[in-house]
């Protein structure tokens, strides 16, 4: 079974953070290995930090949101990586993260919330997160229960398989019920591998 360690996806704080991104790229003499769009409106760029670690950015161009990751094999060089890049970049906390959610306005704000949420959620279960995004997923706005599909597609947790079952089979939106079964295939196909959260594992 193939193995990852992961660190937290640390989401930045604005668009103009990206630059602090660069200027650690630059700093830390990482090796580009290019970029890629890993969907639609996913773009995810990626870099070579040591012979055992690698560092990426993911942009969710849907939420206008980006966040670093660290990924390799070796956990505890992994760990010391990526304690240095959060001090660095100082990223949106968890808290900051599921307020943005309470705070929100406007079904728009909300969507927009639930999918940065998503893309800051832990490796590891978190059920202020999972409540969060769950809620979403069975809003009344059709925005908003799209966000929170998404937003589910960044965790891989299994409790999240219930209320996919039931948005592929009851979501009144035809589009939205087809994205839902889609969701519960690809997570089918991802069975085969391990990934390991660095934090709460």
């Amino acid at each position: 079974m193939q193995r990852h360690v992961l660190s937290r996806r640390m989401v930045l704080r604005s668009r103009g953070d990206d630059r602090k991104v660069q200027r650690l790229v630059d700093e830390l003499r990482m090796v580009s290995l290019g970029e890629e769009r890993l969907a639609t409106e996913i773009v995810q760029r990626s870099w070579q930090l040591s012979s055992s670690v690698y560092f990426q950015a993911l942009t969710d161009e849907r939420a206008d949101a980006t966040a670093v990751v660290l990924i390799g094999d070796d956990e505890e060089r992994l760990a010391r990586y990526a304690d240095l890049v959060e001090r660095y970049v100082q990223p949106l906390t968890d808290d900051e993260l599921l307020a943005a959610i309470a705070s929100a306005r406007t079904g728009a704000e909300r969507a927009r919330a639930v999918m940065v949420s998503g893309l800051g959620a832990p490796i590891a279960y978190d059920a202020r997160y999972f409540e969060q995004i769950t809620a979403a997923m069975f809003d009344e706005d059709r925005e908003v229960r799209a966000a929170g599909l998404a937003a589910s597609s960044y965790a891989f947790w299994p409790q999240y398989l219930e209320p996919l079952t039931a948005m592929a089979m009851f979501d009144e939106d035809l589009e939205l019920r087809e994205d839902a079964g889609v969701a519960l295939e690809a997570r089918a196909d991802a069975s085969g591998v391990q990934i390991e959260g660095e934090e709460n594992a």
